[in-house]
């Protein structure tokens, strides 16, 4: 483990801000990677999502992280991880390489002002993952 690594595990539902605090939290410290199934559907800028592949996503996803984390830097990984199979993996991993975890919520609900370009849920998706939200303590 290199001196300040660290692994944190955004929740929230689509469009909460997930992704702005990844952001905001590598803008602090250059050694954070983000990683975000979304990547996966995302090619030369153009995001095209494609619900059979989502398995693979997020197979892409848990494999990037760990590869970052066994290269030495931090990960925030900013997917909506609302349901504790969603990120288990990841903390098994972290707990595995003795490198600390922070599990963050975001809670914001920016989903409506976001630009049409940018990955945008339905509704009823949004509801989906509200509805089936289970709490986290550790």
């Amino acid at each position: 483990m290199t001196k300040h690594q660290a692994l944190y595990v955004l929740r929230g539902p689509s469009g909460s801000g997930k992704s702005v605090l990844a952001l905001s939290l590598q803008l602090q410290n250059r050694d954070i990677k983000i990683v975000e199934a979304d990547m996966y559907f995302t090619s030369e800028g153009v995001y095209n999502f494609d619900a059979s592949q989502l398995g693979e996503a997020h197979k892409w996803c848990f494999e990037t992280a760990r590869d970052f984390l066994e290269r030495g830097f931090s990960v925030a990984v900013a997917n909506c991880n609302y349901q504790l199979k969603h990120f288990k993996l990841y903390l098994e991993l972290a707990e595995k390489m003795d490198i600390p975890v922070f599990v963050l919520l975001v809670e914001g609900n920016f989903r409506d002002q976001q630009d049409d370009s940018l990955n945008k849920a339905p509704h009823d998706v949004v509801a989906r993952q509200k509805r089936l939200w289970e709490p986290y303590a550790w």
